[in-house]
């Protein structure tokens, strides 16, 4: 599987909107079920697993170019949400401090290993 350029600036696109926009909490049934695999949420464990493979062998398939264009926006984008998401996570936990956090994100974005 090969993606163009056009095609990893629309994946991307689709990223940074859902990361943009409030999403509502999952409703989750009464038998414990959460979905049919909408935004990696699954039914069963299974389900999970097997899209989890799908989704690598995907992604092995595609060339190392891709791959590092996918990464380089990953890391683009978590530094751009850094503050935002380091603050939520401190109000929903009450734990930690915010730069800390944030510097914990620039780390993990600038020194994760790629595809290297």
């Amino acid at each position: 599987m090969n993606l163009d350029e056009s095609q990893i600036r629309s994946v991307v696109e689709n990223v940074v909107r859902n990361l943009s926009t409030p999403s509502a909490p999952a409703i989750v049934s009464a038998n414990g079920s959460a979905g049919h695999g909408d935004d990696g949420i699954f039914e069963t464990l299974e389900e999970a697993v097997s899209a989890a493979k799908t989704a690598q062998r995907d992604l092995e398939a595609l060339s190392l170019e891709t791959r590092r264009a996918i990464i380089d926006k990953i890391r683009e984008t978590s530094l751009a949400h850094a503050q935002g998401i380091s603050q939520q996570t401190r109000e929903e936990t009450g734990m930690g401090r915010v730069p800390h956090k944030i510097r914990k994100f620039e780390v993990v974005a600038r020194e994760t290993p790629g595809v290297e």
